[in-house]
């Protein structure tokens, strides 16, 4: 039976480990609960950092034969300075022969007129461009870019699950 886990790296202009890879749901939860957006001093962000730590097996705990994703959600690009090197970064990720499966990364743009670089980020890193058109749609994102889209009307039926069951507990 496949198993999988779970990681949680944020960033702004630096990065930040949350959670290294688990299983455990309540462990993601209050990583989670840590997390607040705000705003900053600049636009762009250090999304290179956050995915330079992601890819790290020392800091997240990744192994050989793992499928290793990264889904990258935000509403402001890189440093315009940080573009290439992470581009090329990506690229080397999806032909490390340290592991049996590539490194890909997704991204989800939570502006609604995109985000500058996430497609060509999510091209090097061999994964797909999401832009939200509403936020609350972010959790069914998530599971999509995860499973993959042949999986679509499964995890569609299992995000409709959730809520019912939400809706029940009162929540």
């Amino acid at each position: 039976m496949p198993s999988f886990r779970v990681g949680l790296v944020t960033y702004d202009d630096g990065a930040r480990l949350r959670v290294p890879l688990t299983q455990s749901a309540d462990e993601l939860q209050k990583g989670l609960d840590m997390v607040a957006a705000a705003g900053g001093g600049d636009y762009e962000e250090g999304v290179d950092k956050g995915l330079y730590l992601a890819q790290r097996p020392e800091q997240l705990g990744w192994s050989r034969r793992a499928h290793r994703l990264a889904v990258v959600v935000g509403d402001a690009p890189p440093h315009e300075g940080d573009v290439a090197p992470l581009l090329k970064r990506l690229v080397a990720a999806s032909e490390d022969e340290l592991f049996d499966h590539p490194f890909v990364v997704h991204t989800v743009s939570t502006d609604p007129a995109g985000v500058p670089h996430f497609g060509s980020i999510a091209r090097a890193g061999r994964g797909a461009h999401v832009t939200l058109v509403r936020t609350d749609l972010l959790a069914q994102e998530l599971v999509l870019l995860t499973f993959g889209a042949r999986h679509r009307a499964l995890a569609e039926a299992w995000l409709e699950d959730v809520e019912r069951l939400e809706k029940l507990l009162g929540r």
